[in-house]
């Protein structure tokens, strides 16, 4: 058996090793170019058969892969789910039920933070088929009391480290390119820019260590009002910025928010506040 990784980062290394020593050879692809240290400093080119870099979309990569044989297409790291996603599909490589009573095909799965709440509406993101009918079960769940909308494939699953609302007619964003996921209405808010990360504002470790989240995770910040925001205190240059555009920063520590897998917004969900709905999207 030949299974495809795509991103073979963080512990990967070691699912490739497992997966040797079961019979089945691995080859890897990259979803970027330009991945620095910080990704790379635990990739092992060498527990793969082949390693071809840089696939610059699905279907280039698809082509690449199809000759050696690729029997499934997996992510090595949350960065290469959805191109793994794509490839899959791309080679006709999706899963189907077999005989086995315990396989149901594919099942509901979603987080609570992939989706964000502006009010009466709810933006989502979903990246696999999973999410999709995890999606439709909360449309019909939450049908005449909340709006649903659909973002597709902007993360592979959490949306709060690439757009967050700070106040009515203001967004965090990690960048602008993200601009054309959202709703029309949202496209004309203002928008903050989050600063690129700084690796020197993480802790550093060991090489058997599960890194669970992308260097993005402290745009994933709390507001408790309009004008004040919780921030990481490990991440100082967002809260210069955010001081820039005259926001009261509250910094708090969590410093292996890399580990635990999630920010401020993350945790709390944000689902509670005083007042009633608003239509801000109208």
């Amino acid at each position: 058996m030949r299974i495809a990784v795509v991103d073979g980062f963080s512990m990967s290394r070691v699912l490739v090793q497992e997966l040797a020593q079961r019979g089945a050879e691995c080859v890897h692809v990259c979803t970027r170019p330009d991945f620095g240290e910080f990704h790379t400093r635990l990739f092992d080119a060498s527990v793969y058969a082949a390693d071809l870099g840089y696939a610059a979309d699905a279907r280039a990569a698809a082509e690449a892969l199809r000759p050696l044989g690729v029997d499934a297409v997996i992510p090595g790291a949350e960065s290469g789910v959805i191109l793994a996603d794509q490839i899959a599909d791309a080679m006709g490589l999706v899963p189907t039920v077999n005989d086995s009573p315990y396989d149901v095909g594919i099942e509901m799965l979603f987080d609570a933070a992939q989706c964000l709440r502006f009010g009466r509406d709810i933006l989502v993101n979903i990246a696999t088929d999973n999410h999709r009918l995890a999606v439709e079960w909360l449309e019909r769940h939450l049908e005449g009391r909340y709006t649903l909308h659909r973002m597709h494939r902007v993360t592979d699953s959490h949306n709060d480290s690439v757009v967050l609302p700070l106040r009515p007619g203001t967004l965090l964003i990690r960048s602008r390119q993200y601009l054309d996921h959202l709703p029309a209405a949202l496209q004309k808010w203002d928008v903050i820019e989050a600063p690129e990360p700084n690796t020197q504002n993480f802790p550093q470790y060991d090489e058997d260590d599960v890194i669970l989240t992308s260097p993005f995770i402290d745009l994933n910040v709390l507001s408790i009002d309009e004008r004040t925001v919780m921030i990481n205190d490990s991440c100082p240059e967002l809260g210069r910025v955010l001081e820039q555009h005259g926001f009261d920063v509250v910094p708090v520590r969590h410093r292996h928010r890399r580990l635990f897998g999630g920010g401020l917004h993350c945790f709390t969900l944000d689902t509670v506040r005083d007042g009633g709905l608003e239509d801000y999207l109208s």
